[in-house]
């Protein structure tokens, strides 16, 4: 089966390398080896760093590759689950859909040296016509990439590179260059603000990581070039290895010692965004400081944002080298072009001037997402009699629950009255029309989405992608609408404006199932949505059960809330007390402690650290997210606790380094819940009324997974989640 993957991300816009380069000299390929030299126009806006081989992107007994009408380019990650390593995915996938002629494959690592190795050999063995790795070691990833080249495959390096040059080019970005654009940003800041002397505090990366040490160099390279002193102007400088939750306290420190600070540079954007938020706590007037930093990741809490927002004065953007890598496999492939062995490439500031246009750009989201979930359960139903060519659902094929009074269409179709049911195929086409997958969680949809709609030799799945705009989205539906699709699947970006576009496609008799977040009117076949009471619940009566098996009577149960106001917040903490109840707890009695952290691991360092010393004894700690039980985490590690004896108790599990699932794996935090997508079940659904035609229930409660140490590894294996190390 082939995906179609249409993803609006976008080149990178600028380039800036701050630093005098000297231009190498180019030589061109040997005459009559059928390589045309490159030119500087293909760079892109990078820069040469080391120039082509003589011989070619090839070793010299090689000759130029096939002319072909489709090439299959191999793309081997080390480890997807990185939101920018996922970037990088997305960037390669988006830019071959430009070329025709183009197919990608795409193997992930999860972290693991052995499986890239593997992986590389499967996709040599499938005959690609080009390796793109991004390798999760330099060491471990040499001798196969090697063999890839000596076998006459062109071979792109990305981001890390190898022991030895044997591949066809590198392309990487240039730490010092974005360390040196920083300095002299933050210099013309001071001099514009009329600071003189400016007094500028650094929280470092970690101590000893190249990274670190050439953002660092080259700040310091920006300020001189700029005409001022680092030694005098760097007042403070503290590691904080390139966590938020350690850059708070490090950031405290600095504005204790120098309440004057001008400007705040971290070396990433969650450290700049940790030192923002301590120098709040401090009573410290933010808007009269610069804060830097370096990553600017398109999510709900990445750089982009928090430039838009206000708390960050300018990021850097640190490019992923994805959408290079595309454009040189093709001129490689197909012009037979010989590329510089080494490309730097460019990176973008972004300031407030500019930051909504890369926003829209890099499809990051507005500052706010999510919508409520329903609460009620099923209830019993009597099934109309099915309409002619249709089989009305049976209990046993929900993979959830069915939210009562929407258990059955009184029509009996999934289609308005006169729609016939569709017709038998041997090729079904399915559009899914994505409200922002720039969305870790939106991603992950798109991703179960996919996967399952392998496990179906007839469907076929065209991706479209919003990027959180109402406008696009619409004439996404539009534009699927018009490729004749079978079934629409939409995750809208909000409810009124799609409103009228899935009425109009649900009546021109295309089955619609809506997922995630509803619409105004139900002119669709089905909704599907996740329960956040039913999900709070669950982990009520898991703590409630843990209590009574460990002998905690009474139990002491410490809760950390989400954004006060937020519907998810309260119907998190409705359901966790209606699960304390089930498990024969009283709410009042138990829950000693609650507080809103604003669904922000940093803040719940502080929150939770007022608990533990208020109530040294707690026995439970209930964040409404991973990331504020992992705050609670730190701050009992900080307060001495012994962290073994208490349970503390998350909610939504993503699949990443820093996600649930691995801080369950590695010992931190001892359930945590599933936020389920529906991705999967959408796809069970479309195939069931397409190729079997059977009516769907109109609302499905999603069911959620509770990943405890007992199952932690299987959840993982399952959502290609990292390994601990």
């Amino acid at each position: 089966m082939k995906i179609t993957k249409m993803i609006g991300l976008c080149i990178v816009i600028a380039a800036i390398l701050l630093a005098p380069q000297v231009a190498p000299q180019r030589t061109a390929a040997q005459d009559g080896g059928g390589w045309v030299p490159y030119t500087d126009d293909m760079l892109g806006g990078g820069t040469v760093k080391e120039d082509a081989r003589a011989e070619g992107p090839l070793p010299a007994d090689c000759p130029v590759p096939e002319a072909k009408d489709h090439y299959v380019i191999g793309m081997s990650q080390a480890n997807r689950a990185e939101p920018w390593r996922e970037a990088m995915d997305s960037q390669i996938a988006a830019a071959a859909e430009d070329y025709s002629d183009i197919e990608v494959i795409f193997q992930d690592a999860a972290q693991d040296n052995a499986d890239q190795v593997s992986d590389v050999e499967n996709l040599l063995t499938q005959g690609i016509d080009l390796l793109i790795i991004s390798p999760n070691e330099a060491a471990p990833l040499n001798e196969i990439v090697r063999e890839a080249w000596e076998s006459c495959v062109p071979v792109i390096v990305l981001d890390r590179n190898l022991v030895d040059p044997n591949y066809s080019m590198f392309i990487g970005a240039d730490n010092v260059a974005i360390g040196q654009a920083a300095g002299e940003y933050a210099a013309k800041w001071c001099a514009d603000n009329g600071h003189d002397p400016c007094e500028i505090a650094e929280i470092r990366g970690l101590e000893g990581a190249p990274p670190a040490k050439d953002r660092g160099d080259g700040f310091r390279m920006g300020l001189e070039a700029q005409g001022m002193d680092p030694d005098a102007t760097i007042i403070f400088s503290q590691n904080a290895d390139w966590l938020r939750e350690r850059a708070v306290p490090a950031a405290a420190a600095a504005f204790q010692a120098y309440p004057e600070v001008n400007v705040l540079y971290g070396h990433n954007d969650p450290m700049a965004e940790g030192a923002y938020i301590a120098a709040q706590d401090a009573g410290v007037d933010v808007s009269s400081i610069l804060f830097v930093g370096i990553d600017a990741l398109p999510t709900p809490d990445g750089g982009i944002m928090s430039v838009l927002e206000g708390r960050l004065g300018v990021t850097f953007v640190y490019p992923t080298g994805g959408r290079q890598a595309i454009d040189w496999a093709h001129r490689i492939l197909a012009d037979h072009v010989n590329p510089p062995l080494w490309e730097v490439l460019p990176f973008d500031t972004v300031s407030p001037d500019n930051a909504q246009d890369v926003c829209n750009a890099f499809n990051c989201p507005n500052a706010e997402t999510g919508t409520p979930a329903p609460t009620e359960e099923a209830g019993e139903a009597m099934a109309p009699a099915a309409a002619e060519g249709w089989t009305m659902y049976t209990a046993d094929i929900v993979d959830g629950t069915v939210l009562e009074g929407w258990e059955y269409p009184a029509n009996g179709s999934p289609l308005p009255d006169g729609c016939p049911a569709p017709e038998a195929k041997d090729h079904y086409v399915i559009g899914m029309s994505q409200a922002n997958r720039a969305e870790p969680w939106r991603e992950a949809m798109d991703s179960q989405i996919a996967a399952a709609a392998e496990d179906y030799p007839d469907v076929e799945v065209i991706f479209q992608d919003a990027a959180q705009d109402n406008a696009d989205q619409v004439s996404d539906v539009e534009n699927l609408l018009t490729q004749g699709i079978d079934l629409l699947i939409i995750s809208p970006n909000e409810a009124a404006p799609l409103n009228e576009i899935v009425r109009e496609a649900w009546e021109s008799c295309v089955p619609v199932i809506v997922l995630d977040r509803n619409l105004v009117d139900p002119n669709y076949s089905m909704f599907i949505g996740a329960d956040n009471v039913a999900i709070g619940k669950a982990a009520g009566e898991y703590v409630a059960k843990w209590c009574a098996d460990n002998g905690h009577d009474p139990c002491e149960i410490a809760e950390i809330r989400g954004l006060e106001g937020a519907p998810p917040a309260k119907d998190r903490g409705d359901g966790f007390r209606m699960g304390l109840e089930a498990g024969g707890l009283d709410p009042d009695a138990a829950i000693i402690f609650s507080q809103n952290a604003d669904w922000l691991r940093e803040r719940a360092v502080p929150a939770a650290a007022a608990a533990f010393q208020a109530y040294p004894e707690v026995n439970v700690l209930y964040g409404h997210n991973d990331p504020m039980a992992e705050g609670a985490y730190i701050a009992a590690q900080d307060a001495g606790v012994d962290v073994s004896s208490i349970l503390f108790v998350g909610i939504d599990a993503l699949p990443t380094p820093d996600g649930g699932i691995m801080s369950v794996l590695e010992g931190r935090l001892g359930v945590t819940f599933v936020y389920p997508t529906g991705g999967r079940q959408a796809i069970d659904w479309a195939h069931r009324i397409l190729a079997d035609h059977i009516v769907p229930p109109q609302w499905v409660v999603l069911p959620f997974d509770t990943v405890s140490p007992d199952n932690a590894q299987d959840v993982c294996n399952t959502f290609n989640c990292p390994n601990a190390q």
